[in-house]
């Protein structure tokens, strides 16, 4: 590896992409894990058929929103396994230039550590090692499991990690820095099924012109929007405006995440039950480990859409993110989800310790609320045997916590040569990725 230069950390996530520099409190570059692919109509030479290929790649936010009627939006993950790498490297190479690393000459002077998912497997790690490589001559590669760094961003080495993600809600047990992959519990019910109910309640709200219009979710390419004298946008919808299923379906639920990020809020008072339990009394420690301000009461926020129609609604506030704490058989509420996860750990004196650092993460969890109803949630059910300790940091943080973990890690000068080299790499193939990156 290179000198003392500072070590690189790079999480391609279910909803972003973070990329920064090792020792840094933040990610320097967060941006989508989606890309537009503009389709054009070929000839296919074998059958004489017609069919669609991409033939322009788009990444990074501004790429997205530069609008095209041809463009559809994709997610780097399909059915939870990346299954485009040349667009991975779009990702790598843009985000590189935008956090002012010089590309030019397509080579990298410091390692890499890649805060992966739980449900990555050796055949992503294979690739993404030949991609950063062969494509970046990277001089060096260490991969480690999220909920790890996100217990070493927390101080812990041990703990229980809910992470709250785009695709899924995850919870998994870390002991002593090492993921314990048979403890991982899963539910759908997470960023992306929350913002598919955040549109349709807030198509179900009623328009104030009370003329029997209900609200639509309406993206800013679909309007153009001037101002009177007095200060009142007038919007006009664009004419005859064709636009991808897919497009359309992504920035609409970009507003809805900007809704419930920004609007709605958890009732901690609220406490839904499938079993009898003892109700919180003065005695009772109810405090979670948060580094952060508490919740705001019970009341009623405005929301403005992007074409200015406003929302006024406190059962929408409320009852959105109430449905992480609804239970069902296929996709458990999160507190069954840590619960679940803490019945798999054979060691009594293990499960407590586990208990006792619950560290809540991922773009959901910040909403207000959540910390605060599950530490409830989890000390009604385990009071009696147990003291259950949710460990929050703060909402920004929370956010890019398995990043900021990496960061941590790769900048311990002690930690330098746990980083995979290429020769090593191409003297024992994948098996070293299995021995140094458990």
């Amino acid at each position: 590896t290179a000198g003392n230069e500072q070590a690189l950390v790079l999480e391609l996530g279910g909803n972003n992409t973070r990329f920064g520099f090792a020792g840094d409190d933040r990610p320097r570059i967060r941006m989508p894990s989606y890309f537009g692919a503009i389709e054009g109509v070929v000839e296919n030479d074998a059958s004489t058929k017609k069919r669609k290929i991409p033939i322009e790649y788009r990444v990074g936010e501004e790429g997205l929103r530069d609008f095209n009627s041809k463009m559809h939006i994709r997610n780097i993950y399909a059915e939870g396994a990346i299954k485009d790498w040349d667009v991975v490297e779009r990702i790598l190479r843009y985000a590189m230039v935008a956090a002012g690393i010089d590309i030019d000459k397509g080579k990298l002077q410091t390692p890499v550590l890649i805060a992966e998912s739980v449900s990555s497997t050796i055949s992503d790690r294979k690739k993404m090692t030949e991609l950063l490589f062969q494509k970046f001559s990277c001089p060096g590669v260490f991969f480690s499991r999220a909920p790890v760094l996100s217990c070493y961003a927390s101080a812990r080495s041990t703990g229980i990690v809910l992470d709250l993600g785009a695709t899924h809600s995850r919870s998994s047990v870390v002991q002593d820095g090492f993921l314990l992959q048979d403890t991982l519990k899963l539910s759908e019910t997470a960023g992306n099924s929350l913002a598919n109910v955040t549109l349709q309640k807030i198509r179900s709200v009623d328009k104030e012109s009370g003329d029997g219009a209900s609200v639509d979710v309406i993206p800013d390419y679909a309007f153009t929007k001037s101002y009177l004298a007095d200060g009142t946008a007038k919007v006009k919808m664009v004419e005859n405006l064709q636009v991808q299923k897919t497009y359309e379906r992504y920035f609409q639920r970009e507003i809805c995440k900007d809704f419930f990020q920004k609007i709605c809020c958890v009732d901690p008072s609220t406490y839904r039950s499938d079993q009898k339990v003892t109700p919180p009394n003065k005695k009772l420690d109810t405090s979670i480990d948060q580094d952060s301000e508490p919740s705001p009461g019970l009341a009623c926020k405005p929301y403005k859409l992007p074409d200015g129609t406003q929302i006024e609604t406190k059962e929408l506030r409320y009852s959105i993110p109430e449905k992480l704490f609804e239970d069902s058989t296929s996709n458990p509420a999160i507190h069954k989800l840590v619960m679940n996860s803490a019945s798999l750990i054979g060691s009594v004196d293990l499960r407590k310790e586990a208990l006792g650092s619950i560290v809540l993460c991922g773009g959901l969890s910040s909403c207000a609320g959540i910390p605060e109803r599950l530490q409830l949630e989890m000390t009604n059910r385990l009071q009696k045997t147990s003291r259950p300790r949710v460990i929050v940091a703060k909402p920004d943080a929370r956010k890019n916590l398995a990043w900021i973990g990496g960061s941590i890690v790769a900048s311990l000068g002690d930690f330098r040569p746990m980083f995979i080299s290429k020769e090593e790499y191409n003297e024992e193939g994948s098996r070293v990725l299995e021995k140094k990156c458990p």
